[in-house]
Order: C-alpha cells, then structure tokens, then sequence
C-alpha cells in the first residue's frame, strides 16, 4: 500500500500550497480556552445551489453535498480524534493513511471527501435547462464542448472529443461496482482516462508532487465559521483502498490501440459512479441516462484552465 514515488516539487508545492489553503486541520494550543480545529463542511459549489439540471436535481446535489460530503467529514472527524492525524489537513491524512492498514477507514472518508468535491467542482448546469426531470428539452440544444488546447490532446490521443466522450462514458459504465472515473493529464501532456475503486484516487500520489489550487479548499474547512488555515499537501494518490486504480492512463489513439501514458497524473476531470449521485434522479436502472445528462454540464472552461495551470507552472 505504499505510494508510488513519482518525483515532483518547486512550483506545483507552492500551487497546491494555495490550494489547500482553507482546510488544514491542526491542533489548538493547549489553553483550556481553545479547542480542537477538525475538519468542517464549508458550503457547497455556489453554481449548484438550485441543482446542476439537467444532470444532477437540487435534492441529489443536497444529498451529495450536505448529506454524503457533511456525513464524510464528521466520520473522519470521529476516526482521527486522539490521533496523530487529527492536525493532518485532508490531503496529508490520505497520504499518511494509505500506508497503514489499521488507518484505512481514515483514508477512506478523506480520500472520498476529495474525489466528491473535485466531481462536483467541475460542474456547470444548463441556464436554459427546466427544473423537472421528466424535461427533455436539453436534447435539442449542443452541450458545452471544450476548445484550444484541450480539445486538440483529446482529438489527438482518442480521435475526436465524440469519441472521448464514449470512451469516458465506457469506462464509467462497466464498472459494477462504486467508483471514480478521471480524465487525467501526465507529464508529457498526454491524455488519458483512469478509473479508480472505493475510495480510490488520483488525487494524490507522493509528498513531493503538487498540483493546483482549490480542490482542498472546497472539499472541508477547518471551523465552523469557515476560518482559513494554511497547509500544503499534494494533489493526486493511488488508493489504498479494496482495489488501487490503474497505475498509467490509457487512452485510444485513432487507430484504436491503447497506450499508456505516464506515471506521473494530475486530474482535469472526475465523475461519479457511486449508487447514491444517479439512483435517486434516475432510478435503479438510469445510470446510462445519468452518464448520458453528465456532459451537459462539465464545465469545460474549468477544465481548460487547470491543464493550463499545470502548463504554466511547468508541471507539464
């Protein structure tokens, strides 16, 4: 259960540094008149505050957020109370966590409060879309496409983004069990897609790779009144959990052979394949309606700028 020792540092330290600025959870002093700084739910993504229609219905993205995200963060709360990783920050308790087994139940609540928060993160629902579920206006209209850069890596290693988007989609669809599916970007500037299981990850891999700001931040807080601390931590991590995820991206290139891209990946995109984000909305056998709905909404400038970022900063 180590993780890999894939090598980074410099500018991607101080990024994610940023990035996990408002969720450190360290230890008060031991003045009787402060308390413990735990891990707390800040508020959800404000674009999903009415739903992320005509993918997600306001009651699903509740449940997600103050439902499955809130129960995620009081469960770490209660495992690491009286540990050494109640100071650890979310990113660190994985990296810590992942190579113990007797801390598995830690990795697992942080490692899917990240993953939770970086899918719904990257999300944008329809302005034009209809708050009924049964509406399917949303087929006449073009879903949000990306542009320059990333859509040439996605047409150069899978053929077009159409077929992305089936491969993506594939991937998400036979996986019979929970899990993460990730676009993901290596160190040369490939593309790939990784599916990860359980609690498993990409999130963070090594205390020395560092990726971009925000996902930290947006996942937990270290008070209740949403009082920022600072910390650093890294970005991507291989799961400790039932079954650890893919070790290289793979995506098709036009001639449809796989290969695989390096071992060094940052995360552009995630999407859920948990029961409880397509169930409620769709139904037990809705899932292709689910992962049909999901690219109505990808927020594909989003997207953009965090493989750019990662240009910018040298990381790719």
């Amino acid at each position: 259960m180590a993780l890999p020792t894939t090598l980074r540092t410099g500018a991607a330290r101080a990024s994610l540094r940023n990035f996990a600025s408002s969720s450190s959870s360290r230890l008060a002093s031991a003045a009787p008149s402060q308390r413990r700084e735990l891990h707390y739910l800040p508020p959800a993504p404000e674009a999903l505050q009415r739903g992320c229609m005509p993918f997600l219905s306001k009651g699903t993205v509740d449940t997600l957020w103050n439902g499955w995200q809130k129960g995620l963060l009081e469960r770490l709360n209660a495992e690491v109370r009286g540990t050494q990783l109640e100071s650890s920050t979310l990113i660190d308790t994985v990296i810590q966590s992942s190579q113990k087994p007797e801390q598995i139940m830690a990795f697992n609540y942080a490692s899917q409060a990240l993953n939770n928060a970086f899918f719904l993160s990257h999300l944008s629902p329809d302005p034009q879309a209809s708050q009924d579920l049964s509406d399917e206006s949303w087929q006449d209209r073009s879903p949000p496409q990306p542009d320059g850069p990333l859509k040439g890596a996605l047409d150069d290693h899978f053929g077009s983004v159409t077929e992305f988007k089936s491969a993506f989609s594939a991937a998400a669809l036979g996986m019979s069990s929970s899990g993460w599916v990730w676009l993901v970007v290596d160190g040369q500037g490939k593309v790939g897609i990784v599916p990860t299981y359980g609690a498993g990850t990409v999130l963070v891999q090594n205390r020395q790779q560092r990726g971009l700001p925000d996902i930290e931040s947006s996942a937990a807080t270290s008070s209740p009144d949403g009082t920022a601390t600072s910390s650093s931590g890294s970005l991507f991590a291989e799961s400790s959990g039932a079954l650890k995820p893919q070790s290289s991206a793979k995506s098709m290139r036009d001639n449809g052979d796989p290969y695989v891209t390096g071992t060094t990946l940052h995360p552009l995109l995630c999407l859920s394949v948990h029961e409880h984000a397509w169930l409620p909305d769709w139904g037990i056998w809705g899932k292709e309606n689910y992962l049909a709905r999901f690219w109505e909404v990808v927020d594909w400038k989003k997207v953009g700028r965090v493989r750019e970022a990662y240009m910018n900063k040298g990381i790719i």
